[in-house]
């Protein structure tokens, strides 16, 4: 047997044992046609190891508090350097699910780690890009903001949008999680007719991390946060309204 023919055998069985504990048919178009092939990739040659999937979990929350103190220089080279790493730590946490499905050592407690190193990750990287902005306070490269004044003389904005953007990121959390237990305690009270297969679709956490990656491979920190500081209340306000209408219609039902 050929090496390539190795890796296709090893490739299927590692996919046919981990598909067994999703509980639903993926439809996450970049988790489908780029994380979950990647990461039995990567699974082929880490299935041997003995560590446990926190421990996995703990080398991306590492990843990503490295990248974050690169963040911190506000140099462009450290920051591509930075948003390697942050790509690296993105992968690590793709890595650690499969691990644990392969390995059968799933836990509620490695399920929960997961989510808290998510919000560790989205906490180091407004705040290091802040805090690194406002002591450099280079508007150089900053298209669209290097000639207003204003913004160079009250550079306390930039740790105002960050703390905002965290908020609101909290927000975006926090209203997910509600409509997945208004959705899994009332989901059949709601009668909304399901299609047999959803179609692919686009994550907001996917999209996140697209943006923040171009933002900051082409140097654009302080248009980051602006784009940010506007775009994160939206993603919180509108489920929040559509849970609103749910909830509405839920109550109806049980009455």
């Amino acid at each position: 047997m050929t090496l390539y023919e190795k890796i296709i055998t090893e490739y299927k069985k590692i996919k046919l044992i981990t598909k067994k504990f999703e509980h639903q048919e993926e439809r996450e178009i970049t988790t489908v046609f780029f994380w979950r092939p990647l990461s039995t990739i990567i699974m082929i040659f880490c299935q041997n190891l003995t560590i446990s999937p926190n421990a996995i979990t703990t080398l991306s929350v590492v990843s990503g508090i490295v990248a974050s103190i690169l963040f911190l220089k506000n140099n462009y080279s450290l920051v591509i350097a930075g948003t390697i790493l942050l790509f690296i730590s993105l992968v690590i946490d793709t890595i650690d699910g499969q691990y644990a499905r392969y390995k059968n050592k799933t836990s509620e407690f490695g399920h929960w780690y997961d989510g808290f190193a998510e919000k560790i990750r989205y906490a180091l990287i407004f705040s290091s890009l802040s805090v690194g902005f406002y002591y450099n306070n280079d508007f150089t490269y900053q298209f669209f903001f290097q000639e207003i004044d204003f913004l160079k003389q009250h550079k306390e904005l930039i740790l105002v949008m960050g703390i905002w953007c965290l908020a609101n990121l909290l927000l975006v959390i926090s209203v997910q999680a509600e409509r997945t237990t208004l959705s899994f305690d009332y989901g059949t009270l709601l009668n909304i007719p399901r299609k047999e297969k959803r179609p692919y679709y686009l994550s907001m956490q996917v999209l996140f991390y697209l943006l923040l990656i171009m933002f900051l491979i082409t140097n654009q920190i302080y248009l980051l946060f602006v784009f940010f500081s506007l775009f994160l209340p939206i993603c919180w306000l509108y489920p929040f309204y559509k849970l609103f209408k749910n909830s509405q219609t839920t109550n109806s039902l049980i009455k």
